[in-house]
């Protein structure tokens, strides 16, 4: 059974906008609307923010320690991505009694109309990277 988005959950991972996304001609004015997400998930649970690159981590490193957060409750992680939505194309999971597992589907960026390379790896490198490991039962397959 696929896991309603209604289903009590132990995190959100959020992709923070970056010069190499559809957020590239306004970072300035989506700064501040990223931080009070991350400010109000932060007050319910845990954070998974995920970096495009190092120099990228750094910059967001920076600008949620100057607002104060939660860090107990904040991961960062770099990975490369296309585009911030990664409901679109982030890991999608099902459980069977008490197996989970985290499905690495195909992600064509909406048939081919957006760049979608690295989006469509997303779900492979957070379970390899070990970022759902301390989920029980988990397997991964696409």
């Amino acid at each position: 059974m696929l896991i309603p988005e209604f289903a009590a959950q132990s995190g959100i991972v959020l992709i923070w906008p970056h010069a190499a996304s559809d957020w590239r001609d306004s970072l300035t004015d989506i700064t501040p609307v990223y931080i009070a997400i991350a400010r109000a998930v932060l007050a319910y649970e845990r954070l998974l923010v995920i970096c495009h690159d190092e120099a990228h981590r750094d910059t967001v490193t920076r600008i949620l320690q100057q607002t104060g957060l939660d860090s107990n409750r904040l991961g960062l992680a770099c990975i490369p991505t296309n585009d911030t939505w990664i409901r679109d194309y982030g890991p999608l999971a099902t459980v069977n009694g008490t197996q989970l597992t985290l499905h690495d589907f195909i992600f064509d960026g909406w048939g081919g109309k957006y760049p979608a390379t690295l989006d469509d790896r997303i779900s492979r490198t957070l379970h390899d990277t070990g970022y759902f490991r301390p989920l029980s039962n988990v397997s991964a397959h696409r």
